[in-house]
């Protein structure tokens, strides 16, 4: 989430495009470079013996239903991700801040949901039944949102109306906004 208002708010405006992307490029590089340090091979042989227990104690069939829930639920998270935007342009533009607020927005939200689904998940262990109340809660959550949005335009303007006319008021209440469509549901996810 920081990488991402940094970019959109610092790196894209003060080094423009071509070198934001070579930062980026850069940053991938670092992190590729320290995941391959010497002791990385005795850390990943302990992964691959934990990931190894964890598929063994479950049957291929649920393996093979959880790795296809995982696929949807991704894929329903992405067709969130742009509906969210477009409804949102109307709000809060379709500029790089609004894009950037957009996603910032998503991704602390699949951070909560992630925080709040471990702390589940300790405390009550079942994974399907805590799926399945995750997603729940992400359907009502979203479609409660698709009830608003035809009205975040008109609220808009009446926060706008009410803060001080200047860049950062109108970036912290088009942030709210977003906050307010995208962050409940993702939140919800886990």
């Amino acid at each position: 989430m920081s990488g991402t208002l940094l970019a959109g708010f610092v790196l894209l405006p003060w080094l423009g495009v071509w070198m934001t992307t070579v930062a980026a490029a850069l940053a991938n590089l670092a992190v590729a470079r320290s995941c391959s340090s010497p002791d990385r091979g005795r850390r990943r042989r302990g992964l691959g013996d934990s990931l190894a227990a964890i598929t063994a104690s479950v049957a291929p069939l649920e393996l093979r239903a959880g790795l296809v829930a995982f696929g949807v639920v991704s894929a329903v998270a992405m067709i969130y991700e742009e509906v969210w935007q477009r409804a949102l342009q109307l709000v809060i533009g379709s500029s790089v801040y609004a894009f950037a607020i957009l996603l910032a927005s998503f991704l602390l939200g699949l951070a909560i949901g992630a925080a709040v689904y471990s702390y589940r998940t300790a405390r009550q262990p079942g994974q399907a039944a805590n799926l399945a109340i995750a997603q729940l809660l992400v359907a009502l959550s979203a479609g409660a949102g698709a009830l608003a949005l035809d009205d975040l335009p008109a609220a808009f303007l009446v926060v706008l109306r009410a803060i001080p006319v200047a860049p950062a008021p109108a970036l912290a209440a088009q942030s709210a906004i977003a906050a307010c469509v995208v962050l409940v549901p993702r939140s919800s996810r886990g």
